[in-house]
């Protein structure tokens, strides 16, 4: 009888049902009776990235990296945590890695390209994004995140037709009705806006009260009204990122800038899920500011 068999597929089974410490004990056992067991550090470091446990899920990454050194979803899985994290430049290097390792999994140059378009490399993000695409045309975050890319490259009208195409690939995508209403937004396309903003509520009602008290305030703040060479990316720093739910937050920004007038920021995060396309559990997060002000229009790369 093979009980590391056995404890590795209850720990799945428990993981895949919630029970985030019965999934831990079964791995427990499993290393206890084979410490060399790659696979089992690994499993351990995906329930304990589902539990918050960043730094514990990054030495089982470690350790099932220094045991079975050429397996790529490791070193995806361990670029996942480092960048929550926010060690972007290590995450890109796992990211690598992994791509080296197995150049044809989709989801790899997907959490790849996030971190490029943390670090403001647009370019880069959006030839990854488009190598997930082309390898996995389904792959609903890819999509997404190429949106929301071009949206913070300007390309406004190209934002629109990949939360487009997200939004028919999963009509349930809240999030995505709310990057396309923002963005139609800043094309002064207010029936169509509302009509996405709407319709995000009803398939999230959670997010109503905020994107309600917000919309009005988007629409005064639509960069068309600030020259084009305002238009730049800057950094907020790592205090001044709440998290949130909703596809865009309008809120106070004073306590986080000096502005010359009254500012704002609008927030989109990608899904309520946070962008989760990390294959074994790992998490991953690409949440995007843009800030305007009376005077200026500036687009944040912040990550949280």
């Amino acid at each position: 009888m093979n009980l590391n068999a056995i404890y590795a597929d209850r720990s799945l089974a428990r993981f895949a049902r919630g029970d985030l410490d019965g999934a831990m004990a079964d791995c427990d056992r499993a290393i206890a009776i084979d410490p060399g067991l790659g696979t089992a550090y690994e499993d351990r470091g995906n329930v304990r990235a589902a539990k918050g446990d960043m730094n514990g899920a990054i030495a089982d990454f470690s350790r099932a990296i220094g045991i079975d050194p050429p397996d790529p979803e490791a070193y995806n899985n361990r670029g996942g945590q480092l960048y929550k994290k926010g060690d972007v430049q290590a995450a890109l290097a796992d990211y690598d890695r992994a791509i080296a390792l197995s150049p044809r999994q989709a989801e790899i140059y997907t959490n790849r390209a996030i971190a490029k378009t943390d670090q403001g490399d647009l370019d880069g993000a959006i030839a990854d994004f488009e190598r997930a695409i082309k390898l996995n045309p389904r792959l609903v975050m890819a999509v997404h995140g190429r949106g929301l890319a071009r949206f913070l490259r300007k390309e406004i009208e190209g934002s629109i037709t990949d939360f487009s195409r997200a939004i028919e690939l999963d009509p349930g995508f809240a999030q995505a009705y709310a990057d396309r209403g923002l963005a139609r937004l800043l094309l002064g396309q207010d029936a169509k806006a509302e009509q996405d903003f709407a319709q995000c509520s009803r398939l999230d009602p959670s997010l109503q009260a905020e994107l309600r008290h917000h919309i009005e305030a988007a629409k005064r703040l639509r960069p068309g009204q600030a020259s084009d060479s305002a238009f730049q990316f800057t950094r907020l720093p790592a205090q001044a990122r709440p998290r949130n739910r909703a596809g865009f937050r309008l809120m106070p920004a004073s306590s986080f800038r000096e502005p010359s007038g009254p500012a704002f920021v609008i927030t989109p995060m990608a899904s309520a899920a946070n962008l989760q396309v990390f294959g074994g559990g790992t998490l991953g997060r690409l949440t995007k500011w843009m800030g305007f002000t009376s005077t200026n229009a500036v687009i944040d790369d912040s990550h949280i």
